[in-house]
Protein backbone atom coordinates (compact mmCIF):
# COMPACT_ATOMS: atom_id res chain seq x y z
CA UNK A 1 0.00 0.00 0.00
CA UNK A 2 2.77 2.28 0.83
CA UNK A 3 6.25 2.64 1.27
CA UNK A 4 7.04 3.28 5.25
CA UNK A 5 10.27 4.73 6.49
CA UNK A 6 11.23 3.76 10.03
CA UNK A 7 13.38 6.06 11.62
CA UNK A 8 15.64 5.88 15.19
CA UNK A 9 18.08 8.75 15.79
CA UNK A 10 18.55 9.21 19.32
CA UNK A 11 19.47 6.80 22.33
CA UNK A 12 21.11 3.60 22.85
CA UNK A 13 20.99 -0.31 24.10
CA UNK A 14 18.76 -3.17 22.76
CA UNK A 15 15.19 -0.79 23.77
CA UNK A 16 15.05 0.54 20.20
CA UNK A 17 16.12 -2.57 17.78
CA UNK A 18 13.77 -4.75 20.34
CA UNK A 19 10.21 -5.32 18.46
CA UNK A 20 11.05 -3.14 15.52
CA UNK A 21 11.08 -6.35 13.99
CA UNK A 22 7.65 -7.37 14.82
CA UNK A 23 6.01 -4.16 13.55
CA UNK A 24 7.69 -4.56 10.61
CA UNK A 25 5.89 -7.51 9.82
CA UNK A 26 3.13 -6.60 11.10
CA UNK A 27 2.69 -3.13 8.60
CA UNK A 28 4.21 -6.08 6.05
CA UNK A 29 1.06 -8.19 6.64
CA UNK A 30 -0.93 -4.81 6.10
CA UNK A 31 0.65 -4.44 2.72
CA UNK A 32 3.39 -2.23 3.50
CA UNK A 33 6.92 -1.79 2.14
CA UNK A 34 8.81 -0.52 5.54
CA UNK A 35 12.95 0.31 4.96
CA UNK A 36 14.80 0.91 7.98
CA UNK A 37 16.91 4.52 8.91
CA UNK A 38 19.15 3.71 12.15
CA UNK A 39 21.44 5.35 14.81
CA UNK A 40 23.33 1.79 15.76
CA UNK A 41 23.83 -0.58 12.84
CA UNK A 42 26.27 -2.73 15.06
CA UNK A 43 23.11 -5.26 16.07
CA UNK A 44 20.64 -4.59 12.73
CA UNK A 45 21.00 -7.56 10.21
CA UNK A 46 20.47 -10.33 13.18
CA UNK A 47 17.15 -8.36 14.28
CA UNK A 48 16.11 -6.69 11.01
CA UNK A 49 18.05 -7.26 7.66
CA UNK A 50 18.12 -11.05 7.87
CA UNK A 51 14.49 -10.48 7.54
CA UNK A 52 14.72 -8.78 4.19
CA UNK A 53 14.20 -5.14 5.29
CA UNK A 54 16.33 -2.71 3.80
CA UNK A 55 18.91 -1.01 6.25
CA UNK A 56 20.25 2.50 5.91
CA UNK A 57 22.62 4.41 8.57
CA UNK A 58 20.54 7.55 9.76
CA UNK A 59 22.21 10.99 9.99
CA UNK A 60 23.91 11.22 13.83
CA UNK A 61 25.37 14.05 15.70
CA UNK A 62 28.95 12.47 16.24
CA UNK A 63 30.93 15.15 18.41
CA UNK A 64 31.00 14.68 22.08
CA UNK A 65 28.26 16.48 24.41
CA UNK A 66 30.63 17.28 27.11
CA UNK A 67 30.39 19.91 29.69
CA UNK A 68 26.25 19.76 29.66
CA UNK A 69 24.58 20.33 32.67
CA UNK A 70 21.44 17.76 33.06
CA UNK A 71 19.11 18.38 30.60
CA UNK A 72 16.17 20.57 32.54
CA UNK A 73 13.87 20.17 29.29
CA UNK A 74 14.12 18.41 25.74
CA UNK A 75 15.48 21.68 24.43
CA UNK A 76 18.09 21.42 26.29
CA UNK A 77 18.50 17.71 25.20
CA UNK A 78 18.61 18.72 21.78
CA UNK A 79 21.36 21.42 23.14
CA UNK A 80 23.65 17.83 23.18
CA UNK A 81 22.77 16.73 19.53
CA UNK A 82 23.56 19.83 17.01
CA UNK A 83 20.77 22.31 17.99
CA UNK A 84 22.78 24.95 18.97
CA UNK A 85 24.49 25.65 15.79
CA UNK A 86 22.50 26.93 12.59
CA UNK A 87 25.12 25.44 9.82
CA UNK A 88 25.22 21.65 12.20
CA UNK A 89 21.64 21.64 12.17
CA UNK A 90 20.94 22.65 8.18
CA UNK A 91 23.54 20.13 7.69
CA UNK A 92 21.63 17.26 9.42
CA UNK A 93 18.50 18.19 8.33
CA UNK A 94 19.90 18.55 4.68
CA UNK A 95 21.12 14.97 5.14
CA UNK A 96 17.73 13.53 6.12
CA UNK A 97 16.27 15.11 3.13
CA UNK A 98 18.13 13.38 0.89
CA UNK A 99 17.29 10.17 2.68
CA UNK A 100 13.72 11.22 2.07
CA UNK A 101 14.44 11.90 -1.30
CA UNK A 102 16.15 8.73 -1.90
CA UNK A 103 13.34 6.43 -0.96
CA UNK A 104 10.36 8.50 -1.59
CA UNK A 105 8.60 7.07 1.33
CA UNK A 106 5.24 8.08 1.85
CA UNK A 107 5.09 7.36 5.51
CA UNK A 108 7.59 8.03 8.40
CA UNK A 109 7.56 6.26 11.39
CA UNK A 110 9.66 8.17 14.03
CA UNK A 111 11.20 6.72 17.27
CA UNK A 112 12.82 8.82 19.09
CA UNK A 113 14.05 11.05 15.89
CA UNK A 114 13.48 14.77 16.20
CA UNK A 115 15.41 16.25 13.40
CA UNK A 116 14.19 13.64 10.69
CA UNK A 117 10.43 14.95 12.36
CA UNK A 118 11.79 18.32 11.32
CA UNK A 119 13.29 17.48 7.78
CA UNK A 120 10.13 16.08 6.86
CA UNK A 121 8.54 20.06 7.87
CA UNK A 122 6.50 21.39 4.55
CA UNK A 123 7.40 18.24 2.56
CA UNK A 124 3.93 16.94 2.55
CA UNK A 125 4.90 13.42 4.43
CA UNK A 126 2.98 11.73 7.29
CA UNK A 127 4.87 11.54 10.23
CA UNK A 128 4.04 9.57 12.89
CA UNK A 129 6.12 9.64 16.38
CA UNK A 130 5.91 6.28 18.46
CA UNK A 131 7.96 5.33 21.43
CA UNK A 132 8.12 5.64 25.10
CA UNK A 133 6.88 8.76 27.02
CA UNK A 134 9.94 10.02 27.64
CA UNK A 135 11.15 9.67 23.92
CA UNK A 136 7.13 11.73 22.89
CA UNK A 137 7.54 14.41 24.72
CA UNK A 138 3.87 16.56 24.70
CA UNK A 139 3.18 19.47 22.68
CA UNK A 140 2.59 21.86 24.72
CA UNK A 141 4.47 25.36 25.34
CA UNK A 142 5.80 25.05 28.20
CA UNK A 143 7.15 21.53 27.76
CA UNK A 144 7.75 19.35 31.16
CA UNK A 145 11.20 19.05 32.89
CA UNK A 146 13.29 15.99 32.34
CA UNK A 147 14.75 16.40 35.71
CA UNK A 148 12.28 17.21 38.13
CA UNK A 149 14.52 16.34 41.11
CA UNK A 150 16.70 19.28 40.18
CA UNK A 151 13.85 21.49 40.09
CA UNK A 152 14.64 23.90 36.99
CA UNK A 153 13.41 27.13 36.89
CA UNK A 154 10.74 27.76 34.22
CA UNK A 155 12.90 30.74 33.01
CA UNK A 156 15.20 28.37 32.27
CA UNK A 157 13.20 26.06 30.23
CA UNK A 158 11.40 29.02 28.50
CA UNK A 159 14.92 30.33 27.65
CA UNK A 160 16.06 26.58 26.14
CA UNK A 161 13.48 26.54 24.12
CA UNK A 162 13.21 29.84 22.68
CA UNK A 163 17.29 29.77 21.96
CA UNK A 164 16.22 26.44 19.81
CA UNK A 165 13.36 27.52 17.94
CA UNK A 166 15.66 30.33 16.89
CA UNK A 167 18.09 28.12 15.88
CA UNK A 168 15.70 25.40 14.27
CA UNK A 169 14.18 28.54 12.52
CA UNK A 170 17.39 29.94 10.89
CA UNK A 171 17.99 26.84 9.60
CA UNK A 172 14.01 26.19 8.25
CA UNK A 173 14.50 29.45 6.24
CA UNK A 174 18.07 28.42 4.45
CA UNK A 175 15.73 25.26 3.40
CA UNK A 176 13.07 28.01 2.03
CA UNK A 177 10.81 26.08 4.66
CA UNK A 178 8.00 27.57 7.02
CA UNK A 179 9.37 28.39 10.69
CA UNK A 180 7.93 26.99 13.54
CA UNK A 181 5.97 29.27 15.56
CA UNK A 182 7.32 27.98 18.66
CA UNK A 183 9.36 24.87 19.54
CA UNK A 184 6.08 22.53 20.88
CA UNK A 185 4.71 23.16 17.31
CA UNK A 186 7.50 20.90 15.80
CA UNK A 187 5.91 17.68 17.63
CA UNK A 188 2.19 19.40 16.96
CA UNK A 189 3.10 18.74 12.89
CA UNK A 190 2.79 14.68 13.76
CA UNK A 191 0.64 12.32 15.28
CA UNK A 192 2.16 10.18 18.16
CA UNK A 193 1.55 6.94 19.32
CA UNK A 194 2.48 5.98 22.88
CA UNK A 195 4.49 2.71 23.04
CA UNK A 196 3.95 2.73 26.79
CA UNK A 197 1.03 2.76 29.52
CA UNK A 198 0.46 5.93 31.97
CA UNK A 199 2.11 4.33 34.54
CA UNK A 200 4.98 4.81 32.82
CA UNK A 201 4.70 7.51 31.24
CA UNK A 202 6.57 10.38 33.38
CA UNK A 203 4.66 13.22 31.39
CA UNK A 204 1.46 11.56 31.62
CA UNK A 205 -0.51 14.44 33.64
CA UNK A 206 0.47 16.66 30.70
CA UNK A 207 -0.85 14.77 27.76
CA UNK A 208 -4.26 16.14 26.41
CA UNK A 209 -6.41 12.28 24.36
CA UNK A 210 -3.34 10.33 24.54
CA UNK A 211 -2.55 7.85 22.34
CA UNK A 212 -1.43 5.29 24.30
CA UNK A 213 -1.37 1.59 22.61
CA UNK A 214 0.55 -0.28 25.23
CA UNK A 215 3.66 -1.89 25.18
CA UNK A 216 4.19 -3.55 21.66
CA UNK A 217 8.18 -3.64 21.37
CA UNK A 218 8.78 -7.39 22.30
CA UNK A 219 11.86 -8.91 21.31
CA UNK A 220 12.55 -12.04 18.66
CA UNK A 221 14.97 -14.94 18.57
CA UNK A 222 16.13 -14.36 22.13
CA UNK A 223 17.69 -17.21 23.96
CA UNK A 224 16.26 -19.33 27.39
CA UNK A 225 17.87 -19.52 30.85
CA UNK A 226 19.56 -22.12 32.59
CA UNK A 227 19.07 -21.35 35.80
CA UNK A 228 22.20 -22.26 38.37
CA UNK A 229 21.13 -24.06 42.10
CA UNK A 230 19.68 -21.57 44.67
CA UNK A 231 16.70 -19.67 45.21
CA UNK A 232 14.74 -17.44 44.75
CA UNK A 233 15.48 -17.17 40.74
CA UNK A 234 16.90 -13.53 39.65
CA UNK A 235 17.67 -12.59 36.11
CA UNK A 236 20.22 -9.02 35.79
CA UNK A 237 19.95 -7.19 32.52
CA UNK A 238 22.99 -4.79 33.23
CA UNK A 239 25.58 -2.90 32.43
CA UNK A 240 29.68 -2.98 32.79
CA UNK A 241 30.62 0.33 32.94
CA UNK A 242 27.88 0.55 36.37
CA UNK A 243 29.96 0.84 39.54
CA UNK A 244 26.77 -1.43 40.92
CA UNK A 245 26.95 -3.57 38.81
CA UNK A 246 29.34 -6.15 40.37
CA UNK A 247 28.35 -5.13 43.83
CA UNK A 248 24.72 -6.19 42.77
CA UNK A 249 25.68 -9.78 41.68
CA UNK A 250 28.13 -10.45 44.72
CA UNK A 251 24.96 -9.62 46.74
CA UNK A 252 22.61 -11.73 44.99
CA UNK A 253 25.01 -14.31 45.31
CA UNK A 254 25.97 -13.76 49.00
CA UNK A 255 21.66 -14.14 49.66
CA UNK A 256 21.51 -17.49 47.89
CA UNK A 257 20.05 -16.66 44.90
CA UNK A 258 19.77 -18.60 41.86
CA UNK A 259 21.09 -15.49 39.39
CA UNK A 260 21.38 -15.51 35.31
CA UNK A 261 22.83 -12.20 33.84
CA UNK A 262 23.02 -10.80 30.45
CA UNK A 263 26.20 -8.03 30.51
CA UNK A 264 27.32 -7.15 27.54
CA UNK A 265 31.34 -6.77 27.33
CA UNK A 266 32.12 -7.51 31.11
CA UNK A 267 35.67 -7.91 32.04
CA UNK A 268 37.46 -11.38 31.81
CA UNK A 269 38.47 -10.91 35.34
CA UNK A 270 35.14 -10.00 36.49
CA UNK A 271 33.52 -13.07 34.75
CA UNK A 272 35.73 -15.17 35.81
CA UNK A 273 35.45 -14.07 39.89
CA UNK A 274 31.34 -13.90 39.48
CA UNK A 275 30.87 -17.32 37.34
CA UNK A 276 32.89 -19.25 40.16
CA UNK A 277 30.34 -17.50 42.62
CA UNK A 278 27.83 -19.39 40.79
CA UNK A 279 26.42 -16.65 38.11
CA UNK A 280 26.03 -18.10 35.28
CA UNK A 281 26.29 -15.32 32.54
CA UNK A 282 24.41 -15.24 28.95
CA UNK A 283 26.43 -13.99 26.02
CA UNK A 284 23.44 -13.19 24.07
CA UNK A 285 20.14 -11.40 24.71
CA UNK A 286 17.39 -13.28 27.27
CA UNK A 287 13.65 -14.09 26.44
CA UNK A 288 12.89 -11.64 29.06
CA UNK A 289 9.35 -12.45 28.90
CA UNK A 290 10.35 -16.26 29.63
CA UNK A 291 12.63 -15.66 32.28
CA UNK A 292 9.90 -12.95 33.81
CA UNK A 293 7.43 -15.96 34.31
CA UNK A 294 10.59 -17.97 35.79
CA UNK A 295 11.94 -15.66 38.46
CA UNK A 296 11.49 -13.67 41.79
CA UNK A 297 12.38 -10.68 40.35
CA UNK A 298 14.30 -8.97 37.25
CA UNK A 299 17.14 -6.43 38.48
CA UNK A 300 18.12 -3.83 35.61
CA UNK A 301 18.79 -0.31 34.61
CA UNK A 302 15.60 0.74 34.13
CA UNK A 303 15.03 0.89 30.41
CA UNK A 304 11.60 1.36 29.54
CA UNK A 305 11.78 -2.46 27.20
CA UNK A 306 12.66 -4.26 30.07
CA UNK A 307 10.66 -2.98 32.63
CA UNK A 308 7.41 -3.50 30.40
CA UNK A 309 8.09 -6.45 29.83
CA UNK A 310 9.32 -7.67 32.85
CA UNK A 311 5.67 -6.20 34.60
CA UNK A 312 3.41 -7.43 31.89
CA UNK A 313 4.75 -10.46 32.68
CA UNK A 314 3.74 -9.84 36.52
CA UNK A 315 7.44 -9.90 37.75
CA UNK A 316 8.24 -6.90 39.81
CA UNK A 317 11.58 -5.18 39.61
CA UNK A 318 14.93 -3.40 41.65
CA UNK A 319 15.82 -0.74 39.16
CA UNK A 320 19.59 0.59 39.12
CA UNK A 321 18.96 3.75 36.48
CA UNK A 322 21.92 5.18 35.07
CA UNK A 323 20.96 8.24 33.52
CA UNK A 324 17.34 10.75 34.03
CA UNK A 325 15.17 8.93 31.41
CA UNK A 326 15.29 5.57 33.25
CA UNK A 327 15.36 7.76 36.84
CA UNK A 328 12.08 9.16 35.56
CA UNK A 329 10.80 5.32 34.50
CA UNK A 330 11.96 3.90 37.97
CA UNK A 331 9.87 6.28 40.19
CA UNK A 332 7.17 5.87 38.26
CA UNK A 333 7.34 1.71 39.00
CA UNK A 334 7.90 2.61 42.78
CA UNK A 335 4.66 5.17 42.67
CA UNK A 336 2.80 2.08 42.13
CA UNK A 337 4.42 -0.60 43.94
CA UNK A 338 5.74 -3.26 41.88
CA UNK A 339 9.59 -2.16 42.34
CA UNK A 340 11.90 -0.76 43.96
CA UNK A 341 14.98 1.54 42.75
CA UNK A 342 18.57 2.89 43.82
CA UNK A 343 18.68 6.59 43.68
CA UNK A 344 20.61 7.90 40.85
CA UNK A 345 23.09 9.58 43.12
CA UNK A 346 23.78 6.90 45.32
CA UNK A 347 27.10 5.52 44.90
CA UNK A 348 26.54 3.47 47.66
CA UNK A 349 23.23 1.52 47.64
CA UNK A 350 22.08 -0.44 50.27
CA UNK A 351 21.08 -3.52 47.69
CA UNK A 352 21.28 -6.25 50.38
CA UNK A 353 18.26 -3.84 51.90
CA UNK A 354 16.30 -3.81 48.90
CA UNK A 355 16.38 -7.11 47.61
CA UNK A 356 15.56 -8.10 50.96
CA UNK A 357 12.26 -6.30 50.50
CA UNK A 358 11.72 -7.75 47.37
CA UNK A 359 12.20 -11.02 48.13
CA UNK A 360 10.20 -11.08 51.43
CA UNK A 361 7.41 -8.59 50.84
CA UNK A 362 4.47 -9.78 48.67
CA UNK A 363 3.00 -6.45 47.52
CA UNK A 364 5.78 -5.56 45.22
CA UNK A 365 4.98 -9.26 43.41
CA UNK A 366 1.14 -8.53 43.86
CA UNK A 367 1.48 -4.90 42.16
CA UNK A 368 3.01 -6.46 39.34
CA UNK A 369 0.38 -9.09 38.73
CA UNK A 370 -2.50 -6.23 38.61
CA UNK A 371 -0.43 -4.38 35.96
CA UNK A 372 -0.22 -7.46 34.00
CA UNK A 373 -4.07 -8.31 34.81
CA UNK A 374 -4.50 -4.83 32.45
CA UNK A 375 -1.50 -5.51 30.04
CA UNK A 376 -1.82 -9.45 29.80
CA UNK A 377 0.78 -10.86 26.88
CA UNK A 378 -2.50 -12.32 25.11
CA UNK A 379 -3.82 -8.17 24.24
CA UNK A 380 -0.51 -8.23 21.83
CA UNK A 381 -2.20 -8.85 18.70
CA UNK A 382 -4.97 -6.46 19.63
CA UNK A 383 -1.87 -3.85 20.60
CA UNK A 384 0.00 -4.46 16.97
CA UNK A 385 -3.26 -4.28 15.44
CA UNK A 386 -4.09 -0.72 17.12
CA UNK A 387 -0.65 0.72 16.25
CA UNK A 388 -1.04 0.12 12.52
CA UNK A 389 -4.39 1.28 12.22
CA UNK A 390 -3.01 4.35 13.93
CA UNK A 391 0.19 4.41 11.33
CA UNK A 392 -2.33 4.43 8.42
CA UNK A 393 -4.72 6.76 9.42
CA UNK A 394 -2.15 9.70 9.50
CA UNK A 395 -2.81 11.84 7.22
CA UNK A 396 0.26 14.32 5.57
CA UNK A 397 0.45 17.90 6.28
CA UNK A 398 0.31 20.32 3.71
CA UNK A 399 3.43 20.67 1.65
CA UNK A 400 3.86 24.14 1.98
CA UNK A 401 4.18 23.90 5.55
CA UNK A 402 2.38 25.89 8.34
CA UNK A 403 4.08 28.45 10.38
CA UNK A 404 1.57 28.34 13.24
CA UNK A 405 1.10 25.79 16.17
Amino acid sequence: MSRILIAWELGSGYGHLDGFATIARALRERGHEVVFALRDLSRAEKRLGCHGYRLLQAPVWLPPADGFPPAANFAELLFRFGYLDTAALTAMLKAWREIFTALAPERLLLNFAPTALLAARGLGIASTMFGTGYECPPAIDDMPTLAPWAKPSLARMRQAQAHITRVINSALIRLDTAPLASFAALFRDSATILCTTPELDPFAAARVNAAYVGPVLESENAAGASWPPGDPRVFCYLKPQDPRTVPALKTLTELGASVVAHVPDLGQRELAELRAMGVGFSPDPIDLQAVARECRCIVCHAGHGSVATALTSGCPVLLLPMQGEQLLTSQRVAAFGAGLYVDLFDRSPPLRKLLLRLFSEPSFADKARQFAARYTREDRATRLAAFVDAVESTTAAPRAGDAGG
